[in-house]
């Protein structure tokens, strides 16, 4: 019988911890079903000077990217902290607009290039960056005079409390 009981009672228990780790209680881990849209909700609108520096953004990197500036700035809207995300593409359009004015004469596949390089160095160290890029049109020299040119810190996760 208490071999029984016990047996049960461990069952009983596996069920349980079974059952809170699928669904654990409202609230923890950050569960709640009104926290699943917070980033929608986060800034349904953007200031002025916000929408200027998007905008700016937008027209610098025209040529690599085709998302238009009304998909842009719901984009940024969705962000908790949209000034740190504008930042961050104003290095990446700035970085890549010197690297044009280096290379006048670039074609299509190298400007992406360029860009998709900024991209992976918005995301992570240079180093990281270079061996994710396999390059196919710009040289591996090129490749880290871009990569020189994003001159923000790799910590875009950490911005996250610098007011602008």
């Amino acid at each position: 019988m208490d071999i029984l009981l016990f047996v049960l009672f461990g069952a009983y228990m596996t069920y349980l911890i079974y059952k809170w780790k699928r669904k654990p209680m409202n609230g923890w881990f950050g569960n709640k079903k009104s926290d699943k849209n917070a980033n929608i909700r986060a800034h349904k609108d953007l200031s002025e000077h916000q929408k200027k520096r998007i905008s700016a953004i937008q027209q610098a990197l025209m040529e690599v990217n085709n998302t238009s500036l009304e998909e842009t700035l719901n984009n940024f809207r969705k962000d908790l902290n949209p000034d740190n995300e504008i930042e961050i593409w104003e290095v990446i359009a700035g970085a890549y607009q010197q690297m044009l004015r280096k290379m006048p004469d670039a074609s299509p596949e190298e400007k992406h290039e360029v860009y998709r390089l900024l991209l992976l160095r918005s995301n992570m160290p240079a180093e990281d960056a270079l061996a994710q890029a396999n390059l196919s049109t710009l040289s591996e020299a090129t490749a880290k005079e871009v990569l020189d040119l994003y001159n923000l810190d790799h910590k875009p996760l950490l911005r996250v409390g610098k007011d602008s």
